[in-house]
């Protein structure tokens, strides 16, 4: 498989509660644990040094650097069959490196379009047939704003593509020793795009009582 995971190039930015409410406003952010995200960033990157890891890491320090090493990824060993993207994530949105990547209101693509399209049409030139996207950061397919981003995001990959987000904060166990995401925490982590078309995103309630019934993600065939 074809498995890039970027994060960013140093330990991930915004690294400040301040910082995080001007890139995501008006987003549920109570509970962001920045030391973990640090230190599961800090454990992924460590991989880079293990010959046997199942992805290629990508130290990024923005959108644009994430567009370009992507592409020249693509281009020297074929498209991209999963791209993670690890970093400070809300419900609705995911910033990498200290920019922000994608973020939606609660609102249709038709009334609001997707924060970051153009880099989604970016990305999507890199990506193989029924390809994977995960979006890694704390909250990122929650409520009704991550409902809207998950679709989005599908619209414009492509609606074979398996887009994914979280319903929980993301944290350094979430992860293996060799830095991917651990199979376990999926069913209860990741809400999907074809889950979103059929359905609400789960809500803080749901995902305290149900996570594992309401956020199985949908996978190909």
């Amino acid at each position: 498989m074809r498995w890039l995971m970027a994060v960013a190039a140093e330990s991930p930015a915004p690294a400040t509660m301040d910082s995080l409410r001007v890139m995501f406003p008006n987003r549920l952010l109570e509970d962001v644990q920045l030391e973990d995200l640090r230190v599961a960033n800090t454990k992924i990157r460590a991989s880079r040094l293990s010959v046997e890891k199942p992805y290629e890491l990508l130290e990024c320090t923005g959108v644009e650097d994430l567009i370009a090493k992507v592409a020249t990824s693509a281009g020297a060993r074929g498209p991209i069959e999963r791209l993670d993207v690890y970093d400070h994530g809300t419900a609705g949105g995911i910033a990498i490196a200290g920019d922000l990547l994608f973020a939606s209101d609660d609102k249709p693509g038709w009334v609001t379009p997707l924060t970051g399209l153009a880099a989604a049409r970016a990305l999507a030139t890199s990506l193989a047939p029924r390809a994977e996207v995960r979006l890694l950061g704390c909250r990122t397919a929650l409520d009704q704003t991550g409902r809207m981003l998950m679709i989005k995001l599908r619209d414009v990959f492509g609606r074979d593509t398996q887009v994914q987000g979280t319903i929980d904060r993301v944290v350094a166990a979430h992860f293996e020793e060799d830095g991917s995401f651990s199979v376990h925490s999926e069913p209860s982590l990741l809400f999907s795009a074809e889950a979103a078309v059929d359905r609400v995103a789960p809500d803080l309630k749901e995902r305290k009582s149900n996570l594992s019934a309401i956020s199985k993600p949908i996978m190909p065939e």
